[in-house]
């Protein structure tokens, strides 16, 4: 993510932590701006900017400061995560059960990695939409219980395989490990 630090209503502060408490570490984040005081830059990088460049931008620079910071975080994150007996294999775009692969749309593969990283939480279909559809999306809210319901299927996540999906009536979605051996590993 590249943001000024100065916004029309403020600084990037807000929008900083915002990402790193929503998105975590795995966004890299450049902060550009004309201000160039050291206070300025030590607060960017403190609150969670990986980097910091001075305008004007010098085009080339800041495309390998971009490159590095994307090496730095190391691509996107494990390219296998394992929730027995699933298995999402991220560069793939596939998940398994035991070793059969099942056949999921693309939104359908998000969805499940999106709640399998957050295996336990409670999450909002506002939240649900806005990681997997986009920030923005002018969907209806029914579409995460449509896509929530063929997961449920086609995984069988009614606790057959030790996780679960459960409903919070009017808010959202929590997938739960059911069995003591259905832990993340």
């Amino acid at each position: 993510m590249l943001v000024d630090w100065l916004l029309p209503d403020g600084t990037a502060e807000p929008v900083i932590r915002w990402t790193r408490q929503h998105r975590g570490w795995e966004v890299p984040v450049i902060v550009a701006s004309a201000i160039d005081e050291e206070e300025n830059i030590v607060r960017a990088l403190s609150i969670g900017a990986d980097d910091y460049v001075g305008k004007p931008v010098r085009v080339a620079e800041l495309l390998a400061r971009i490159a590095a910071a994307s090496r730095r975080r190391g691509g996107k994150g494990p390219a296998r995560l394992s929730f027995p007996p699933y298995e999402i294999i991220l560069e793939e775009r596939e998940i398994r059960v035991g070793s059969a692969p099942v056949l999921l749309t693309q939104k359908e593969f998000e969805l499940a990695a999106f709640l399998f990283k957050n295996a336990g939480r409670l999450l909002s279909r506002v939240q649900l939409l806005d990681r997997v559809w986009g920030q923005g999306a002018d969907i209806d809210t029914r579409t995460v219980d449509a896509h929530v319901s063929r997961l449920r299927k086609k995984l069988a996540l009614d606790a057959t395989h030790g996780w679960e999906i459960t409903s919070s009536y009017g808010f959202g979605y929590r997938l739960e490990a059911r069995k003591a051996n259905a832990q993340p590993t």
